[in-house]
């Protein structure tokens, strides 16, 4: 993935300027670095860590945000994902708007982008219909990289709600080799 643009994507997520695929890792670094670099971001361990995955809480974008490593069985890093923890779907509807002005600025146009009006009319007419709280779905492909963003409840019996940015290495040769 273009430097620059992983740059600007992560200062537009967390505030910083970091060069890496994912907050303070490349893909296909090893996951044991993953907790010095946190803690040196001021970041709380979440859980019990595991070796195929990571939990920590941080603040980005003025919001408490939970951030996920996913190792595999390789150890090495492979998935990083934010997630923001909302009392109602409102209120992440909300975020996912103020987080989709940032991220059009510095992805582009994603190949998915469930709040399209374009959108809605291609579903339809293939027989599917988006329900209005289904629509808040993003999704980018970059050199390296897939990038998904949603909002939605987090149950159909709970008021609460969940804005989730995915960010899964492709297994390019770009994206994991030539560091």
């Amino acid at each position: 993935m273009n430097r620059l643009l992983t740059a600007i994507l992560f200062s537009l997520i967390s505030g910083g300027a970091i060069a890496a695929d994912f907050r303070v890792m490349n893909f296909g670094e090893s996951c044991d670095e993953i907790a010095r670099r946190e803690q040196d971001l001021g970041s709380i361990a979440v859980d019990e860590q595991h070796r195929s995955y990571q939990k920590y809480e941080g603040r980005y974008l003025d919001r408490t945000v939970y951030v996920y490593y996913g190792c595999g069985n390789n150890d090495q890093f492979q998935r990083g994902t934010y997630v923001y923890e909302f009392d109602t779907l409102g209120k992440a509807k909300a975020f996912f708007k103020h987080a989709r002005r940032l991220l059009l600025k510095s992805l582009g146009r994603p190949k998915v982008d469930g709040t399209s009006p374009e959108y809605a009319k291609l579903m339809a007419k293939r027989g599917i219909h988006i329900n209005a709280d289904d629509k808040y779905t993003l999704y980018w492909r970059t050199d390296g990289m897939k990038i998904l963003m949603s909002a939605q409840k987090r149950s159909a019996h709970s008021g609460s709600a969940v804005v989730g940015i995915d960010f899964t290495s492709t297994g390019s040769p770009t994206a994991l080799e030539g560091r």
